[in-house]
């Protein structure tokens, strides 16, 4: 018996060093980063909820990247990992959920980008492990007021889920990161939005744009041009052709099913 507990024991102080959390950005619309030591060649497998996780592979540990939903209530969640040639059965860590950030907005009529029912138009998904950091897809001082909540006139509150810039019209636009066209949607006002499948369910979606230089399916690298900065239509043909105009971009980042804050992904370590 008392053997059968010293096993037990070692095995616990095994599972306890050999797979921790970075405890940052633990709020709705953040990450939770779940390192584990690399024990193997293979990948773990790596599950919140039903959702498979983004696992990164480095030098000396494997890290998976767990979305927070901007629904997720404060409190204690379970993560499972496998580590699929060594484990058995699956292990599972938890951590903890810090309550949303809020604020005001500073603009009482914001624009915001058009909701995406679909991810993808492909008929496959992009299974390798996303390359990381990401980079803004333009270089500007981007506004992030993520996760902040919005009082519209008929006093719907709105969560922020999405980061936004402006641009001088026609500016290049290009790919946070190598990944697939998943799919491009063309908006009422004129502009284009454009989903890139990064991979292992990371995608970056972009609004706002004109003049794409890529089609659903194409692969891209890293910085890549893909389109650039659109203005919405203007109604009546009033406008000043000799003055400079804006085009306002957006850009969003779903992870593992959920919205995450972009300025997180360009924050990480290169794999």
């Amino acid at each position: 018996m008392r053997s059968h507990l010293s096993l037990i024991s070692a095995l616990l102080l095994l599972t306890t060093f050999s797979s921790f959390g970075k405890e940052i950005n633990q709020h709705p619309g953040g990450i939770f980063l779940l390192s584990l030591e690399k024990q193997s060649s293979i990948p773990p497998i790596v599950r919140f909820g039903i959702k498979e996780v983004a696992v990164l592979e480095y030098e000396k540990e494997w890290i998976a990247l767990i979305g927070i939903s901007m629904q997720q209530l404060p409190g204690e969640y379970l993560v499972y990992f496998r580590q699929s040639a060594v484990d058995e059965v699956a292990n599972f860590m938890k951590f903890n959920v810090q309550a949303q950030r809020t604020g005001t907005l500073n603009e009482s009529s914001k624009k915001f980008p058009p909701n995406l029912k679909r991810m993808s138009e492909l008929d496959f998904e992009n299974s390798a492990p996303p390359k990381v950091p990401l980079t803004t897809p333009f270089e500007s001082a981007w506004t992030d007021e993520y996760g902040a909540l919005s009082s519209s006139p008929n006093n719907q509150i709105q969560a922020v889920n999405f980061l936004y810039t402006y641009a001088k019209e026609r500016s290049l636009i290009r790919a946070p990161q190598a990944g697939f066209v998943s799919n491009i949607i063309d908006s009422d006002d004129g502009t284009q939005s454009i989903v890139i499948d990064h991979g292992q369910g990371l995608y970056s979606l972009i609004h706002g744009l004109t003049d794409l230089t890529v089609e659903i399916g194409n692969g891209v690298t890293n910085r890549a041009v893909i389109g650039k900065v659109a203005t919405p239509a203007q109604s009546g043909s009033t406008r000043d052709a000799s003055v400079e105009s804006l085009g306002q971009v957006f850009w969003q980042v779903q992870l593992n099913g959920m919205f995450i804050n972009p300025i997180y992904l360009t924050q990480l370590k290169a794999n």
